[in-house]
């Protein structure tokens, strides 16, 4: 009886355990295909017609921004 009960948790948590793992997993490949993505989009826009060009606010923050080129 007892040996049936510690199977029946065991499963359990490996049913909840590893989705939880996966999808943890899964979040940060997306997040790295993300800023890949981005890089490439940059790549693509300065190989263009486009220039990047750099603002920055009081705070010290910056961002980068395309402009067409004249």
């Amino acid at each position: 009886m007892a040996a049936e009960g510690t199977i029946i948790i065991f499963m359990i948590i490996g049913i909840i355990v590893i989705p939880v793992i996966l999808n943890i997993a899964l979040f940060f490949k997306i997040w790295k295909m993300t800023n890949t993505v981005e890089h490439i989009y940059n790549l693509a826009l300065t190989k263009s017609s486009y220039m990047p060009k750099v603002i920055s606010d009081a705070e010290g923050n910056s961002k980068t921004i395309f402009v067409e080129k004249d």
